[in-house]
């Protein structure tokens, strides 16, 4: 979704807002957790981190237009939400060390920083090049 944003809307104005629309469309899918019994406290709480992981993912796939490295992350991020060890109700971490919540609301809050630090305006130039050179190759 990205990249036909981008190659339809190639200009700097509109780098910040496809990484913003684009990390949208991805916490609405997660929304409908409501409708399968999660409570609206763990939703807003997973909306919150999928909005700032959506953000760091998008900004990695502008600045490099190379998708590896945001599957990967994606896989480690559902691993650790699947484990005993990531942030869930049932755990260890945030049931007993209130700790646990300040820490996830502090990577949400280093994913978003990180994410505009990466498409930052003196970026946005280097960005558009990258991306015409990728629509450019012969396949």
């Amino acid at each position: 979704m990205i990249s036909q944003l981008l190659k339809k809307y190639l200009k700097e104005k509109y780098i910040i807002k496809i990484l913003v629309i684009t990390s949208v469309f991805f916490l609405l899918f997660r929304i409908s957790n409501l409708l399968f019994g999660q409570s609206l406290y763990d939703t807003i709480n997973q909306c919150l981190f999928t909005l700032g992981f959506g953000l760091l993912m998008g900004a990695i796939f502008i600045r490099t237009g190379n998708s590896i490295p945001c599957i990967i992350a994606h896989i480690i991020n559902n691993i650790l939400a699947f484990s005993d060890i990531g942030f869930k109700d049932n755990n260890l971490l945030l049931n007993v060390f209130p700790i646990g919540q300040i820490i996830y609301y502090i990577f949400f809050i280093l994913m978003i920083l990180i994410a505009f630090y990466l498409v930052r305006k003196d970026k946005q130039e280097d960005i558009i090049l990258l991306w015409k050179e990728k629509w450019t190759e012969t396949v």
